[in-house]
């Protein structure tokens, strides 16, 4: 009889257990609300209020958060255009919400503006400026992480976003002709694995590699890459390069930045640190290509050196972008390219300039005039190419589709111009 009482408690238990279990969400935590219902309410108080030509991605997580999850930015060190709503100690919950990922620029290589959607079981919303994607208890959901295009549709709450997949080949270059001078190249690729955009900034380093490989073809010229962790090597790899000869050094960058800074494996550079770098090689030559958000800080920064060329491809307040094929109803020139939406057309130019033997020999003739090497005319003429203002070297079409409708605006200087664009 025992047994059979033992027994009948046990199955209550169990049934008890799985009726609760049954209870609560997802995301392990209950709420006095659905996550549909909080859906709506995000839909109604804050997507329902946005710009009609805003680009804009709304993520959910999986349910709700609980109470002391605290949620930071999870890009630190950078210097955002304006002060976060998030502090550096984060955003600590007081009481259970659900979680919304706002991106209002869903290409860009960050920083840029996004919010953090928090709706609570009383129904009220609360809205959190951030300049990052958030980790959250110290982790980011890897949803977060993927590239829009690739994220399972149940977890888009609302989007103004073309998600048509993008299209990518690695420009090869035949160049057989060029005999370019002692020179170095340092193309660096700032992402760690596990960032946002980092399968983009793989491709858009490749990309780089592939071109100036071309230039250089089997010259012994000194050439370098830098990924993840030894992209903090940058300025080191400088001091080498001209303890080895080098009198004019390329550095090609793809990364994460912010105003006046940019992440190199997992590390803060900041402008300053590259102007003193530049300065201390007075002469040396240096072309600086940045493909990071906020890079036309950087050309604020150093159009006053007489040794620097610097390229960027957005001014100090824009984005930069990802590959972007479409754009509403606009469809980019180059949707083959690969890589960031500027380097690519930067580098597009590149190659078609140096690919042609008498667009090639009349830029060696541009170079002699000005008295610089032969890249930084190539880079010099490229950046006009890139935009399709170029017509002379048959670059008609502007290939940043990112800058044809205006998101951004690519800035460059070059000292021995008398106008900084």
């Amino acid at each position: 009889m025992r047994f059979w009482a033992l027994l009948l408690v046990s199955l209550c238990f169990f049934v008890f257990v799985l009726l609760v279990s049954c209870a609560v969400p997802p995301g392990g935590v209950e709420m006095p609300i659905s996550m549909e219902e909080a859906i709506d309410i995000v839909e109604d108080e804050v997507l329902s209020n946005l710009p009609g030509d805003l680009n804009f991605v709304c993520l959910k997580l999986d349910g709700a958060l609980q109470k002391g999850t605290v949620i930071k930015e999870a890009l630190e060190g950078l210097t955002p255009p304006q002060r976060s709503g998030i502090s550096s100690n984060g955003l600590t919950l007081q009481e259970p919400a659900y979680f919304f990922l706002l991106d209002k620029a869903p290409y860009s290589y960050f920083l840029h503006e996004m919010e953090y959607i928090l709706v609570y079981g009383d129904e009220s919303v609360s809205t959190h400026t951030a300049y990052s994607w958030p980790s959250i208890n110290g982790e980011t959901p890897s949803h977060l992480l993927m590239d829009y295009r690739d994220v399972p549709s149940d977890y888009i709450i609302g989007s103004n976003f073309d998600f048509t997949p993008v299209q990518y080949a690695t420009l090869v270059v035949n160049v057989p002709w060029l005999a370019p001078e002692q020179e170095g190249f340092i193309i660096v690729q700032g992402l760690m694995e596990g960032e946002r955009c980092y399968e983009d900034a793989v491709r858009t380093y490749l990309n780089a590699i592939s071109v100036f490989r071309a230039y250089i073809g089997d010259r012994d010229v000194l050439f370098d890459g830098l990924v993840q962790n030894d992209a903090k090597k940058v300025l080191e790899k400088v001091d080498d390069f001209v303890a080895d000869g080098a009198t004019v050094i390329t550095i090609f960058i793809i990364a994460h930045g912010g105003v006046n800074t940019v992440r190199l494996g997992g590390q803060t550079f900041t402008a300053q640190q590259f102007r003193n770098k530049f300065q201390e090689y007075s002469n040396v030559r240096f072309n600086l290509i940045l493909g990071s958000c906020h890079s036309g800080s950087f050309v604020d920064y150093m159009n006053d050196l007489d040794n620097v060329a610097v390229m960027s491809a957005c001014s100090r307040d824009e984005g930069a972008t990802t590959d972007v094929d479409w754009w509403r109803s606009t469809q980019d020139y180059n949707p083959s390219d690969t890589g960031s939406e500027w380097t690519s057309s930067l580098l597009e130019a590149v190659a078609h300039i140096i690919s042609n033997e008498d667009l090639y020999e009349n830029t060696e003739d541009l170079a002699y005039i000005y008295n610089i090497p032969t890249i930084c005319a190539i880079l010099w003429l490229a950046t006009d190419g890139a935009l399709g203002n170029l017509p002379g070297y048959g670059l008609n079409n502007n290939l940043d589709l990112t800058n044809r409708v205006g998101h951004t605006t690519p800035r460059s200087y070059f000292p021995w111009e008398d106008v900084i664009w």
